[in-house]
């Protein structure tokens, strides 16, 4: 296959490749496609793997295209070619697109690609396939799923473009409390209907295998998808939607290695006071398809208003600014009908001045500011400031010098908006931006936006983490609304912390209040972290809990700093963040090249950018001359061979070899054996034997308990039991645990040489235990050894040596250790 470069940005791609012709004849034949979405904690994982074939007697192109939620991010790529893969790479924009205009002046063809749609990031790319081969798309994003109307909704947009044999989507969701209200609504497209049919889809299964986890499963056979569309199959959204029982608790915050993440949720507040201010574009370019569903929006939204807690007054501007009154009116059904009047009578004409509506309608709260209620500017544009002050970073500074405790929401009807302008004018001042797409459901898109934001519980919201945390996150917000979510996550100052207190204060129904929570810190005690087990054969498994607390705070971390206005600074840290943690942002791009184009280019690539560089090297063949020294005389005494695979391997914290253990004195003519215990970190790790033995007490270990904060996992050459769940022997031969931040342990089944099942177990310490006991505390500490030998050691705490053995291992490989 012809050398073929990729370049991927946020809803743009460029792909290269050569046909014969330039054209493809045909296109490869889609033969499956399977979809893995992993939910653990509200952080969602999607992979998204298509599989083509080219049956033809010549090369044809295979399209791949994904549209991804608006705010996911692409984490990875690859894609297989006749038993080749090839891994993405995320790079800075201009070393990517240094990548790309090299390619083309190479003489390589080049193309370029935008798709748009709604709520969406698009990933496209197309590339030759060789006769009678295969290809497979690999693409994963990731995203923090948010609440909305008291659901969290995760959206998973199909689209196959016909009808498959191997068609398959699965979800699983693991939550930290029970798992409520959850649905899995019919398959729709993107325009919304007015309508509260629920229907559910189905052809999805449902299977709780706990109160906190869930198992979807969507594969409709060629008829289910012939009955969506005989042409197209299956092609919309698919929507997952839950909520969780919090029990009248606002917080939740759990933590692991080193991160944590915080959940606020006051739901039962009363809503808050407000004083409105719609601020309606009515230039020229709002004639047409524009006008009508605005004046249809804000009928409805005037219907919704409440005469007891809501006041509200109406501008409109173009070239001039207008007000339907001088001042605020009580949203009672007179009132109401003033404003309806007033809507109905606007027309579109003139210019836009952007700077002067958003001044006005600040001057105009300014005299209605009060400490208990909440001021709002609503502010609907279809375009750029075409009069007046045009320059958008006058007009925020203005905005910024004039503002008082009013939060701003802007809302861009159309394409012709600077999005940016309007992303960065409501971030900096307490609000948010919205998009309405010109479409047969604009009026109800912008009713749902004004639904979100009425619904106002508190203001002025800060956390401030006492004693525990650093490099946190956003703590102060400017509203919380009702059925949605807060979320704070950072650095603990600690590693290891039960608890953490929160400085927490806002504005409520009441006033200000203010108090201190001590709240507990969930799920750094006891983690599941090995790729080769899951508890739902999920797509991150569970060993992927401990990096979602760091993957969570990157991810807000990143989308806070998107939506401020881009100075060097925060050019600087978005781009660390998103190289760090591999992901596609509007200032990072992907580059997946053949490894030739690869080498050739990065030698060039770190003199012309010398920040954020990646150094690929080719080592050449060396040639060892032999040695002159002369032959040893006295052979090396060989090592002792183990008779089988010893019982306990311990990797001490400042040591690289490994220690192992057959034997202890401390546990001969016992059967229940304490092997590591420790109060101040609340573990507790002990084993039962077989047999009774006065000469090698740990052969016949066939039971151990882990109990860390009093959750206990059962071990045995039968059954693991962990978290209350059993697997089987003969499912389930191995498990890795991270337990806290202290070890991390490897359980595993093995044979003696009789063929008798036996517990295996691997220590590996990160952190010196502080009270340990049992026949394992001596290794536990901050000691260090020291090597004496080739095949002896000795530990900082031992005047006994330590002497190298090996073993076979299970799968017939020698292994070594030191035994004493």
């Amino acid at each position: 296959m012809a050398p073929w470069l990729l370049f991927v940005m946020l809803g743009a791609v460029f792909y290269m490749g050569r046909t014969a012709n330039g054209e493809p004849r045909q296109k490869a034949t889609l033969k499956s496609i399977h979809v893995i979405s992993d939910i653990k904690y509200r952080f969602a994982t999607t992979l998204v793997s298509m599989k083509y074939y080219n049956p033809y007697n010549s090369s044809v192109s295979a399209d791949f295209h994904v549209m991804m939620p608006h705010n996911s991010f692409i984490s990875n790529f690859s894609m297989e070619i006749d038993g080749n893969v090839t891994v993405g790479e995320v790079k800075e924009k201009s070393v990517a697109k240094n990548i790309y205009d090299h390619a083309v002046e190479t003489g390589q063809s080049a193309g370029y690609i935008e798709v748009k749609h709604r709520f969406t990031n698009v990933f496209d790319i197309s590339v030759n396939v060789e006769p009678q081969k295969d290809i497979v798309y690999n693409l994963t994003y990731q995203e923090l799923l948010t609440r909305q109307d008291y659901k969290y909704r995760h959206v998973i947009h199909l689209s196959n473009g016909g009808i498959i044999d191997d068609f398959l989507v699965e979800v699983f969701i693991t939550e930290p409390q029970d798992i409520i209200d959850l649905s899995v609504p019919e398959i729709i497209g993107d325009i919304l209907m007015n309508i509260t049919d629920n229907t559910e889809l189905d052809s999805a299964s449902i299977e709780y295998t706990s109160s906190r986890e869930v198992y979807i499963k969507y594969s409709p056979s060629r008829k289910q998808q012939e009955e969506i569309s005989d042409k197209d199959g299956v092609a919309g959204l698919l929507r997952v939607e839950y909520n969780v029982d919090r029990q009248n608790n606002s917080n939740l915050i759990y933590a692991s290695d080193g991160y944590f993440v915080h959940f606020f949720t006051p739901d039962s507040l009363p809503s808050l006071p407000k004083h409105i201010i719609f601020m309606l574009d009515v230039s020229g370019s709002m004639y047409c398809c524009k006008i009508g569903p605005l004046k249809e929006a804000m009928e409805n939204i005037l219907d919704q208003l409440n005469p007891e807690l809501d006041a509200f007054l109406i501008g409109k501007f173009s070239s001039d600014v207008s007000w339907m009154m001088d001042k605020f009116l009580i949203a009672n059904n007179t009132n109401k009908e003033l404003g309806k009047n007033y809507i109905k009578a606007l027309q579109a004409d003139g210019f836009t001045n952007i700077n002067s509506a958003l001044l006005q309608s600040i001057e105009k709260h300014k005299p209605a500011l009060t400490s208990t209620k909440k001021s709002i500017i609503i502010f609907l544009t279809d375009g750029d400031p075409t009069v007046g002050v045009t320059d958008v970073e006058i007009i925020k500074k203005n905005v910024r010098e004039a503002n008082e405790q009013i939060s701003l929401f802007a809302l861009c009807f159309g394409e012709d908006c600077d999005s940016k302008f309007l992303r960065e004018v409501a971030t900096e001042n307490g609000g948010f931006n919205g998009k309405i797409y010109v479409d047969s459901d604009s009026s109800l898109q912008f009713e749902n936006l004004y639904k979100e934001i009425s619904s106002i519980l508190l203001k002025d919201i800060t956390f401030v983490y006492l004693d525990g945390a650093v490099n946190t996150s956003s703590t102060s917000f400017s509203n919380y609304f009702k059925g949605s979510e807060l979320v704070v996550s950072g650095v603990l100052s600690q590693e290891y912390l039960s608890t953490i207190k929160v400085n927490l204060t806002m504005t409520n129904f009441w006033g200000r209040d203010n108090e201190i929570l001590e709240l507990e810190l969930y799920g750094d005690d006891f983690t599941i972290y090995d790729d080769g087990f899951s508890q739902n054969s999920s797509l991150t498994s569970i060993q992927s809990f401990s990096e979602i607390t760091e993957k969570t705070y990157a991810y807000i971390t990143l989308q806070q700093l998107l939506k401020k206005n881009r100075t060097e600074e925060v050019r600087h840290d978005i781009l660390n963040l998103a190289l760090k943690y591999n992901f596609v942002t509007p200032l990072t791009s992907m580059v997946v090249a053949n490894s030739k184009v690869k080498e050739h280019f990065f030698e060039e690539e770190t003199k012309q950018i010398p920040r954020h560089h990646v150094r690929f090297t080719t080592t050449p063949p060396v040639t060892v001359p032999r040695s002159t020294r002369p032959p040893r005389r006295t052979p090396r005494k060989p090592v002792p061979i183990l008779p089988h695979i010893p019982a306990i391997l311990l990797k001490p914290l400042n040591c690289e070899a490994e220690l192992c253990f057959t034997d202890s004195i401390q546990c001969r003519n016992q059967t229940d054996i304490v092997l590591l215990a420790d109060r101040a970190a609340k573990i507790y790790i002990y084993g039962q034997v077989r047999k009774v033995s006065d000469t090698n007490c740990l052969e016949t270990l066939d039971r151990v308990f882990v109990n860390i904060r009093n959750r206990v996992s059962e071990f045995t050459p039968e059954f693991f039991r962990i978290r209350g769940k059993i697997y089987e022997g003969n499912i389930l031969e191995k498990v890795h645990l991270k337990l806290g931040t202290f070890v991390r342990l490897l359980v595993s089944i093995q044979k003696t040489e009789n063929s008798e099942k036996v517990i295996f177990l691997h220590f590996k310490i990160y952190r010196s235990f502080i009270e340990p006991k049992g026949i394992l505390s001596d290794y536990v500490k901050n000691l260090h050894c020291t090597r004496q030998s080739p095949n002896q050691i000795v530990l900082s705490n031992k005047v006994t040596a330590f002497h190298k053995v090996k073993y076979k291992t299970i799968i017939r490989r020698w292994k070594r250790c030191f035994k004493m």
